[in-house]
């Protein structure tokens, strides 16, 4: 996938989280924008937030060549209000 094609995703408002899918089948959610940093040759994918620091425990790199789709998760529906 094209690394533009990417950033535009990340940069679409409002926000509404993915789910990166490489060829080897790994995938990685994400929820929010800052999670992922994309450069011409590389996707920095930050995983397993520290909830105390807000600091990713884990870096996850691949090629935007090995991106083979994009795909929306839906959020969870919040309860109504009675």
């Amino acid at each position: 996938m094209r690394p533009e094609r990417i950033q535009a995703l990340l940069r679409t408002r409002p926000f509404r989280p993915l789910r990166i899918c490489t060829t080897d089948g790994a995938k990685f959610e994400v929820r929010h924008p800052e999670q992922v940093i994309v450069s011409h040759w590389d996707v920095f994918i930050g995983l397993e937030p520290d909830p105390a620091t807000g600091l990713w425990n884990r870096i996850e790199i691949c090629s935007p060549l090995h991106i083979v789709r994009v795909e929306r998760i839906r959020s969870p529906r919040l309860p109504r209000a009675e």
